[in-house]
């Protein structure tokens, strides 16, 4: 037993799993702690508000990451003992980025100018983009490849103690509202300063202005995962984008309630995949063979492990929503208990999704994944009309269901054309 703690202890995943569990943490569950301090200050309404432009900046955000935590963080992983492509890699990956970020913002001007709903708080929706700075800033991707998470772990929990206390001390009243959203942004910005000068000192990849055909080639060769990553988005950010298009505010807020209590098992799914990437992508040059042995260890365990942690979540759903609410509202409880197995379904598509995407087969994600969009929109569309929040939770469990399914058969169909291990990147759809 000594002995296998000891290994477990120097194994690198596990290592990495436990270094993004805690980034994972700072970044996400204290968001969450915010809001029943939130609930209580601004209230339901100017709750649903906030969600509203979170979900705005949500969408903005995935364009400027481009599928680059995917893409860059594939490429780094292969080139970690050359520092002069890991330099390129770097700089390019940070201008392109720079770059959607001020079409983004440009897009968000005018869509602020001429829609009445965003015009009514447009002092929110403009502060709310530097959570977008934020993100376009973070080179997580970099971490992630290179396998060094420590780093961005510390910093991090550092970052988001301030936004607490920045949030606690700026966020006192109702009108107030429109302080949130920049305050969760200032620990990711601080974060994104100091992680530039560990990248520099300890790992010694300099940024170098590149040549533009770099980044527009870099643009070009991620289009395909950033569709598909936007095809994701879509999904989730629509859902309380649509929801207040046909209902209000508070039913918004009471989405959102319950979709913040439902982030805690997401963001522990997003752990497990970004730490098992990197050494799936290493696995990929072996074939699919070596790839399935480690799903065959890892998947069961999981799922065993996610599916008590969402039937808690329904035992203990009208706990939480006190907890978080302040009072037992019996909208929300009945989210949270239509949400809760969500996580699970999502759980089954991660394998045949890191597994694609490390066989590079982005046009096969793609089709999976355009096509569950257009169908949530639809159902959302539908079902938000005629049943509110509650049609918006089923629209997404079936959206998962679709993903899930569909990534799966794609999987197995294309693991079947693969002869030898050197064939594992010839098809392409």
């Amino acid at each position: 037993m000594i002995l296998f703690l000891k290994q477990l202890k120097e194994n690198r995943i596990v290592k990495n799993l436990f270094a993004l569990g805690f980034f994972q943490l700072t970044n996400y569950i204290l968001p969450v702690l915010f809001v029943p301090y939130l609930v209580r200050v601004i209230g339901v309404e100017r709750f649903g508000v906030v969600s509203f432009s979170q979900a705005i900046m949500l969408f903005l955000a995935v364009i400027t990451d481009y599928g680059f935590n995917l893409t860059s963080t594939r490429e780094v992983s292969l080139s970690r003992s050359d520092n002069q492509r890991l330099s390129a890699i770097y700089s390019v990956t940070l201008v392109a980025k720079m770059l959607l970020c001020v079409l983004t913002f440009i897009a968000l001007v005018v869509a602020v100018l001429l829609i009445p709903k965003l015009r009514e708080h447009m002092i929110l929706h403009l502060l709310g983009f530097f959570m977008v700075i934020g993100q376009v800033l973070f080179p997580v991707w970099l971490f992630q490849g290179m396998e060094k998470m420590k780093f961005i772990t510390y910093l991090n929990f550092i970052a988001k103690t301030i936004t607490l206390v920045c949030v606690l001390l700026f966020v006192k009243t109702e009108a107030d509202y429109i302080l949130v959203l920049p305050g969760y942004a200032i620990g990711t910005i601080l974060a994104s300063l100091v992680a530039f000068v560990i990248i520099k000192r300890n790992f010694g990849i300099s940024f170098v202005l590149p040549a533009m055909h770099r980044v527009w080639e870099s643009l070009h060769s991620g289009v395909l995962i950033f569709l598909s990553n936007l095809s994701l988005t879509l999904y989730n950010s629509t859902i309380i984008i649509i929801l207040g298009a046909f209902t209000n505010d508070t039913v918004v807020g009471y989405y959102s309630i319950a979709d913040k209590i439902m982030q805690v098992p997401r963001q522990v799914l997003g752990v497990f995949s970004q730490a098992i990437y990197p050494h799936v992508c290493q696995l990929s040059a072996s074939g699919w063979s070596a790839m399935k042995r480690l799903w065959n260890k890892v998947m069961p365990l999981m799922l065993a492990g996610v599916f008590v942690f969402c039937a808690a979540l329904v035992t203990f759903a009208e706990f939480l929503v006190v907890l978080v609410a302040g009072e037992p509202l019996k909208e929300v409880i009945l989210l949270v208990k239509l949400l809760a197995f969500v996580p699970f379904v999502v759980a089954f598509n991660i394998s045949s999704y890191l597994s694609l995407l490390a066989f590079d087969q982005k046009l096969r994600i793609l089709r999976v994944m355009l096509f569950a969009s257009v169908m949530n929109i639809l159902l959302n569309i539908i079902l938000s009309y005629y049943f509110e929040a509650v049609g918006s939770a089923v629209a997404l469990l079936i959206t998962e269901v679709i993903i899930a399914s569909g990534l799966y058969a794609t999987l197995k169909q294309y693991t079947t054309t693969i002869q030898t291990p050197q064939h594992h990147g010839d098809v392409q759809g």
